[in-house]
Formats: C-alpha cells, structure tokens, sequence
C-alpha cells in the first residue's frame, strides 16, 4: 500500500470527511507509522477547504444564505456570532 493509499484509508477510518488535515496526519501516525505533509494529503484527497464544501448539499447552503438574508440582513459575520453564543451557552429556550 503506498502512502496515498494509507491517507485515505486513514479518512475513511476517521468516517468524516471533514476531517481537518491534522486529525488525518495523527490518525496516519497511529496507524501507519508516518506523518504525510500537508501537500501529500491534498494530493490524495483534495484540499481541506473542498472536503468541507462537499459535505453540505446546495439547498443547505440556499437555505443558509436565505436565513442570514432575512434574519441577519446579510450579515455573516453576525450570524456567526451568533451561533457561537449558542453553541457556547447550550440550546437557548
């Protein structure tokens, strides 16, 4: 098995391809006993950034961008704020 076999088969183990290039690199050490570099997973998988954008569906993004439309005028980087507040204080009643 060559090393981009071994990446992959360490994201797939991780079962969530939102994996950040870190948690991949660790759990290729554990299993594998080699750290790959940060180009060698991108090589093998793709970039970080893209595995992030492809586990979210086009209509979950519409409805996100309608969301911070109407309830936040746009403004991502309230909306953001905002979800760290909840996401920090627990579901709010």
């Amino acid at each position: 098995m060559n090393n981009a076999d071994k990446i992959r088969k360490s994201l797939e183990r991780l079962s969530n391809h939102q994996s950040t290039n870190r948690q991949i690199a660790t759990q290729c050490l554990e299993a594998y006993g080699f750290q790959p570099s940060p180009q060698a997973i991108y090589e093998a998988v793709g970039s970080e950034k893209s595995r992030r954008a492809e586990s979210y569906n086009g209509r979950e993004l519409m409805d996100i961008k309608s969301f911070a439309k109407t309830k936040f005028d746009g403004d991502f980087a309230r909306l953001e704020g905002a979800i760290k507040v909840v996401k920090n204080n627990g579901q709010l009643a």
